[in-house]
């Protein structure tokens, strides 16, 4: 592909992305969806639970056929799918409806961010942090206006089924320009395997792949953090009802989030060029922690707001930064490495979102705060085990290298 063709395809995946983060406009309504739907926020939980599961079965599958076909091809269907599941929501919706346009959705959104991370890893190895950041940059720009779009709808008592209908009709408008101007084929990449010979790389299983240390602290460490705070993020309306703030209010204040989540996406493409992934990592989980602490002790919402602001910018890059340390590891299997470790961060919603359901329902909504506090701390753990592993390698390196 030449340069003419990378810039315009990566305009086209940074648009697409847009959109994907603004179609997480679900998660401010779950309120609202809850009381439109006459069921509990444990049955909402569920079926997000489901949605999880389907998302993880989708990253891994998608992650798999990025190595060996068309990815174009792929990223088409995971159009086609949100497309679907989003004019299913505007169109009619009770429960079993919700479950599986949750279905539908989630598998687009598994489809979509693997397979545009894969498509993108082919073409640009030498620099694929600073890619994936500003993939996630403009993720958060999308996540940023849709909750201001459902406080708007509310304020003016506008059916937010709206909305659905202009996703659907913008993933639409995606897919068209993908399909047009996006090459047909990707090749894989032809930078030689590290320290792997030939017949090694013949006939490679996934578990092959995937068993590298790195790799696997990689997934475990974003089923953990991001399956807390994104699940957390899902809920944060709803935690806000516990203190009679309204749904229209408390979408204003996830918008909040999203921007200062993309200050903080700024702020680690600045830190790229001085610091490792690593290290950024470290650094960012350990203040991301204290201030979840600080947030669940203030009473004040603004003060709650604050500090909330303060987490996202020092977590916002946990994703872009994770998942590059990841496919440098194994750079010519980057669809499995991808497929495998962003399903580690979708299914952390497998566990953590029907426990933020049971909890808001049966035992408090503030009380969810105290779940996302015990998944970003073992979300530390993980990446101080990880930090440790990553710098006893370097180490090895060096001295061998002086040897």
């Amino acid at each position: 592909m030449n340069p003419g063709n990378k810039k315009h395809t990566l305009s086209i995946f940074y648009f697409i992305f847009i959109i994907f983060g603004l179609s997480m406009v679900i998660d401010p309504l779950i309120p609202v969806i809850a009381e439109e739907l006459q069921v509990g926020y444990d049955k909402i939980g569920i079926a997000l639970f489901i949605g999880s599961i389907t998302v993880l079965v989708s990253n891994i599958i998608v992650g798999r056929l990025s190595d060996r076909f068309d990815i174009k091809k792929i990223i088409i269907c995971g159009l086609f799918l949100l497309i679907t599941g989003f004019l299913i929501f505007g169109i009619y919706l009770n429960y079993f409806v919700f479950v599986i346009v949750i279905i539908i959705i989630r598998s687009g959104f598994g489809a979509l961010d693997t397979a545009i991370h894969s498509y993108s890893s082919r073409f640009y190895l030498s620099n694929i942090s600073r890619v994936f950041v500003l993939l996630d940059t403009f993720w958060f720009v999308g996540a940023f206006l849709g909750p201001i779009l459902i406080s708007i709808s509310l304020f003016l008592d506008i059916d937010h089924k709206f909305v659905f209908f202009f996703l659907s009709l913008a993933f639409t408008i995606s897919l068209a320009v993908l399909y047009r101007y996006c090459p047909s084929s990707v090749v894989k990449s032809k930078e030689p395997a590290r320290n792997v010979s030939p017949k090694k790389t013949k006939d490679k299983t996934v578990f092959s792949i995937i068993k590298d240390p790195v790799i696997l602290l990689c997934a475990l460490f974003l089923f953990l953090n991001l399956g807390a705070t994104m699940g957390f993020s899902s809920w944060l309306t709803t935690y806000f009802l516990a203190f009679k703030i309204s749904v229209a209010l408390s979408s204003a204040f996830l918008s909040i989030y999203w921007f200062f989540s993309i200050v903080g996406l700024l702020v680690t493409n600045r830190l790229l060029k001085r610091l490792k992934e690593i290290n950024i990592l470290l650094w960012g989980c350990s203040i991301g922690v204290m201030c979840i602490i600080i947030f669940i002790l203030v009473p004040n919402i603004y003060l709650k707001v604050l500090f909330l602001s303060i987490q996202a910018i020092t977590v916002s890059g946990v994703f872009a930064l994770t998942t590059s340390i990841a496919v440098q590891k194994k750079s010519r299997d980057s669809g499995t490495v991808l497929g495998f470790v962003i399903a580690g961060a979708f299914s952390g919603s497998i566990v953590f979102q029907p426990v933020f359901g049971y909890v808001a329902e049966y035992i408090g909504e503030e009380r969810t705060a105290l779940v996302a506090l015990a998944g970003v701390v073992l979300g530390l753990v993980t990446v101080i085990i990880l930090f440790r592993i990553i710098k006893k390698k370097e180490s090895f390196q060096i001295k061998k290298r002086l040897a």
